[in-house]
């Protein structure tokens, strides 16, 4: 009996370490919306990154190109969450807008109390300004 459960334990270990070293992830990304300018060929997505209970709920924004689709990971242009005190949608997404000025500049919206990771100014020739609400 003593050398199955070692056994056992033994195979839940390696199960474990497998999954850890392969990569395997427990997140999931979840789109609130998307915004493109008139007539221009870039869209921004708008979505939530869950990575389950332990973690909370982060807003991601990425630029894509024509039909590109959002690869597993963080936003490319803006990642947040909510902290301590911002606002979620039912999604569990930070009130976060986008205002396109032309195809080559952006404003992205976001609310004061937001915790951000990471606010990139300028990707293939989009230029994009921050504002807090």
């Amino acid at each position: 009996m003593d050398s199955l459960r070692k056994s056992g334990l033994w195979v839940t270990l390696l199960l474990s370490l497998s999954g850890i070293l392969s990569g395997c992830s427990s997140c999931g990304d979840t789109l609130d919306y998307t915004s493109q300018p008139k007539g221009g060929n870039r869209t921004v997505y708008v979505y939530v990154r869950d990575c389950g209970a332990t973690a909370p709920f982060v807003t991601n924004v990425s630029l894509l190109r024509g039909n590109k689709v959002i690869k597993d990971g963080g936003g490319n242009l803006f990642v947040a969450d909510a902290g301590e005190e911002a606002d979620l949608s039912d999604l569990g997404a930070i009130a976060t807008e986008v205002v396109w000025n032309d195809n080559d500049h952006v404003v992205i919206r976001y609310d004061a109390k937001a915790r951000v990771f990471k606010k990139v100014e300028s990707l293939d020739g989009l230029h994009i300004q921050y504002e807090t609400f």
